[in-house]
């Protein structure tokens, strides 16, 4: 029985891995709005960031959540209705509570295989920078506020039966990823902006600020200030990052409500590259040009290696158990065809199901990594959404949002 449990926790480890392997190389500052009276959606994605954040309890009520951000005071106190403070990091292969269940771990896999399909193969052939945690996450609180066929539609995106599935199953996925030391950080942040002139249900908030850790702000739509407070949350919570990305953020009067996500990772490499073996080298682009940048180089005698008829992968591990997987096509094979036909044999690897002695190897692996930056400044997610089937959401004569809006509701459609 203990070698099961052992088996079962690598195996959850490996797939809430998933999630972290994405996160290394993406940041995404993303929201969705709706508007009073016509339809209007944002979705965005923004350049990588380390983050420096820190977080502890404040106030009385021990069940809400704070970030670094609200207690610095960034942002007028008025406009804040739900604060909260990130929770101590758990454990979670000490504590069975907080580990995902196999139910959550599956659909987690086809939810990632759809997305990344839809978002990395995009027809422009342009490299794409994506983090399908936050994608989730934003899915999951809409859940929350929404009813009928519009909270159906999420439900069935996501895989999962009920509001109350996607809820427990979040906040696992949450502190499965949650880090905040002096060495490694990784952290979900959400907030909710609303309209000052519609009331909302204190319920939903509280649900999203318990289960989602989302703070809530609410202010008038369209104002100058309004907007600065919102930029200057996607700022801190970025570390600044973002800042000609976030001086685009403009709210509309008829705008109802904001709903915005971020994640952000630092970490350590556990095994350093020296300094002295970083060397200039040629980096052969899509388009068979060449272009001169410097490499970092390591050489490990004894590393794990996996391959397909397709590609070749090993990892890099981060000081706190997080990896990295990096995929070589073979000679001949394109990034395309190895998402197109290999993504959820990808998914299948980075989880750590297979079995290593049977598809892994063991050999001396030499990793060459471009030195390089991350920037991208806005990529629509709507289509996405709507390829799998999220159609009412986008729709001002069909959206439901009802549970958030309450009785009202009327006013806000």
């Amino acid at each position: 029985m203990r070698k099961k449990g052992e088996k079962e926790r690598k195996l959850c480890r490996r797939i809430c891995g998933i999630t972290a392997i994405l996160v290394v190389v993406a940041l995404v500052a993303g929201s969705i709005g709706f508007k009073m009276l016509q339809e209007e959606d944002y979705v965005g994605v923004s350049d990588f960031v380390p983050p420096s954040l820190k977080a502890d309890v404040t106030g009385e009520d021990e069940n809400l959540y704070v970030s670094d951000m609200e207690k610095g005071g960034a942002e007028p106190k008025e406009y804040q209705v739900k604060a909260v403070t990130y929770p101590e990091p758990v454990d979670i292969w000490e504590d069975e509570d907080w580990e995902p269940n196999g139910a959550y771990l599956k659909n987690l896999k086809s939810f990632y295989t759809n997305t990344l399909q839809k978002m990395l193969m995009n027809e422009k052939g342009e490299s794409v920078v994506c983090s399908p945690v936050n994608l989730y996450l934003c899915m999951a609180m809409l859940t929350e506020m929404t009813n009928g066929e519009t909270q159906k539609q999420l439900l069935e995106a996501l895989g999962q039966k009920s509001v109350i599935d996607v809820r427990k199953q979040s906040q696992k996925i949450w502190h499965c990823l949650y880090e905040d030391n002096d060495i490694s950080k990784c952290v979900l942040g959400n907030s909710l902006w609303l309209n000052e002139n519609i009331g909302f249900e204190q319920n939903v908030l509280e649900i999203l600020a318990n289960n989602y850790y989302a703070s809530t702000y609410q202010g008038e739509m369209g104002s100058e200030d309004f907007d600065k407070t919102i930029q200057k949350w996607v700022n801190s919570m970025t570390g600044d990052a973002l800042e000609e990305q976030t001086d685009g953020i403009k709210t509309q009067p008829d705008m109802a409500a904001l709903l915005y996500s971020t994640a952000y990772f630092y970490d350590q490499w556990a095994t350093t590259f020296r300094k002295e073996l970083t060397k200039e080298g040629k980096f052969y682009n899509r388009n068979g040009s060449e272009s001169i940048c410097d490499f970092m180089k390591q050489t490990k005698s004894s590393e794990y290696i996996y391959h397909t008829e397709d590609f070749f992968v090993t990892s890099l591990s981060f000081e706190h158990g997080k990896e990295m997987y990096l995929f070589l096509p073979k000679q001949g094979v394109s990034v395309e065809e190895i998402l197109q036909k290999d993504m959820k044999e990808i998914l299948h690897i980075c989880s750590g199901a297979q079995k290593e002695e049977e598809d892994a190897e063991w050999a001396e692996v030499t990793i060459k990594l471009p030195k390089f930056e991350i920037t991208t400044s806005k990529y629509d997610l709507i289509p996405v959404l709507q390829q799998m089937g999220v159609e009412d959401l986008f729709k001002v004569e069909s959206a439901d949002f009802t549970k958030l809006l309450g009785e009202a509701a009327d006013e806000a459609y």
